[in-house]
């Protein structure tokens, strides 16, 4: 078995590692929150990236913006309403509609 030259090394090394870090990239994504009954802007949702402790609120015009990595799932929570789950793959822009949660209706 030949090896390969030590400066051919260093240039596959140079051009493949970065190769990862460009995949992992993280995006800015943002949107706004409305009610489903109304379609008024809900204000103080929580949007989290699962699994991680990085979040954020919306603000009082229902908006929202958080940076994450490709593939990574979004959380957005709110007493009384349905919980909702996104994964992130291309989108930069994503709204999201709350519903009323039933079990908040039964109670």
């Amino acid at each position: 078995m030949k090896y390969l030259p030590r400066n051919v090394l260093w240039l596959l090394l140079v051009f493949l590692l970065p190769a990862g870090t460009v995949w992992a990239q993280t995006r800015t994504v943002s949107g706004t929150v409305t009610d489903a009954t109304d379609n008024s802007p809900m204000i103080g949702v929580t949007v989290q990236v699962v699994g991680t402790t990085d979040g954020t609120i919306t603000d009082l015009d229902g908006r929202y913006q958080i940076q994450l990595p490709r593939g990574q799932t979004l959380r957005f929570s709110f007493t009384g309403y349905a919980t909702q789950e996104v994964t992130i793959l291309d989108q930069t822009l994503l709204d999201i509609v709350m519903d009323v949660s039933s079990t908040a209706l039964s109670e």
